[in-house]
C-alpha cells in the first residue's frame, strides 16, 4: 500500500515521482457518451432518442502541494527539482515512445494503478526566497485514463459481439467455443485465426491473449 500518492511511467515503473504531501481532494469523473438517433425519434416530439454509444475514458484531478521550506522533511528537494522530476514522469516527450509517457497512479486503496495520461498542469508559485527561487508551488494536475478499448471491453464483461474482446486463453480452450460464446457462431474460428496471424486454429496455448475483432455488418 503506498502511503503518499505516486506517478510512476509505466514502462519504466522505477522512475516515479512520489508527493511529499498528499492531495486534499481527488476529483474522480466519468461519463457515458449517447448517440442521438434521429430515425428513432417518438412521434409528435422533436427530441432525438438518446443510445448508450460507449463509455468515456475516465478522468481524475489533485493538486498537489510542492514545499522547500524544509518544514516537510531535512533536507528535501528544492520546488525546482521537484518540478523538474513530476515533469520527467508526467510531461516530458518521450524519444522511443514518440509520446509523453503513459503513467500509473497509485496511492493506498483508492487508486490501485490507474493508467493514464496527463491532461493538463498549471503552476502556482506561492513563496520565495529573496533571490527569487520558490519555496512553495501549487500544482493542479489533471489525468485522463488510458486503458486500452480491447482491455477495457473485457473488464467491464461486455458479452456483446459488436465490440472488441481480448481473451486470455486457458487450458482446455478452443476457437471454435470461445466463438460461439462470443458470436454465438462457431465458424467464425476462421476469422479470428487470420485477425491473429495465427498458422492453424487449433495452435491455442494457456497464457495467450487472442483478440476478438467485433461482427462487421
Amino acid at each position: 500500500m503506498a502511503d503518499k500518492i505516486t506517478i510512476a511511467i509505466k514502462d519504466t515503473p522505477t522512475t516515479k515521482f512520489e508527493a511529499l504531501i498528499n492531495p486534499e481532494t481527488v476529483n474522480y469523473n466519468v461519463a457515458i457518451k449517447y448517440a442521438e438517433d434521429g430515425e428513432n425519434t417518438p412521434s409528435g416530439t422533436n427530441k432525438p432518442e438518446a443510445r448508450f454509444d460507449r463509455y468515456e475514458n475516465d478522468k481524475i484531478s489533485f493538486k498537489l502541494i510542492l514545499d522547500g521550506t524544509g518544514a516537510i522533511i531535512a533536507n528535501q528537494p528544492t520546488v525546482k527539482d521537484q518540478l523538474d522530476k513530476l515533469k520527467e514522469v508526467v510531461y516530458d516527450y518521450n524519444g522511443s515512445n514518440h509520446e509523453p509517457n503513459e503513467v500509473t497512479i497509485t496511492w493506498g486503496g483508492f487508486l490501485e494503478g490507474f493508467n493514464a495520461r496527463l491532461q493538463t498542469m498549471s503552476i502556482n508559485y506561492k513563496l520565495f526566497k529573496t533571490d527569487g527561487s520558490p519555496l512553495r508551488a501549487e500544482v493542479d494536475l489533471s489525468f485522463i485514463e488510458s486503458t486500452p478499448a480491447a482491455q477495457d471491453a473485457q473488464q467491464r464483461n461486455n458479452s456483446s459481439p459488436d465490440l472488441s474482446h481480448l481473451v486470455l486463453i486457458k487450458a482446455g480452450d478452443t476457437l471454435p467455443m470461445l466463438c460461439q460464446k462470443i458470436y454465438k457462431n462457431p465458424l467464425m474460428y476462421l476469422e479470428v485465426a487470420r485477425h491473429n496471424g495465427l498458422v492453424s486454429f487449433r495452435d491455442l496455448k494457456p497464457g495467450m491473449e487472442i483478440l476478438f475483432p467485433p461482427i462487421k455488418k
